[in-house]
């Protein structure tokens, strides 16, 4: 299945970085895909209060989403 990682500021709103396309078999592995590339891309990703996973086919849903010192939180809910 493919998630898109996007970060967002903390007004809500996407980061001028680009989304990230990620392709794994489910969520857990997504969440670990997506650590990785926090961690190799930095800057805004590993700055962001939050960056959140979204599956393409409904992006307007968050699948998860990463709280910069807090880890992951799933559940959809709606990104604004």
């Amino acid at each position: 299945m493919e998630y898109r990682l996007m970060c967002l500021s903390s007004s809500g709103k996407p980061c001028r970085m680009p989304e990230v396309s990620l392709v794994a078999q489910n969520l857990d592995a997504a969440k670990v895909m997506a650590e990785r590339s926090i961690e190799r891309f930095g800057g805004p990703f590993s700055l962001a209060p939050e960056v959140v996973l979204s599956d393409p086919s409904e992006p307007w849903v968050v699948r998860s989403r990463w709280i910069r010192g807090h880890g992951w939180v799933d559940g959809p809910r709606q990104r604004a």
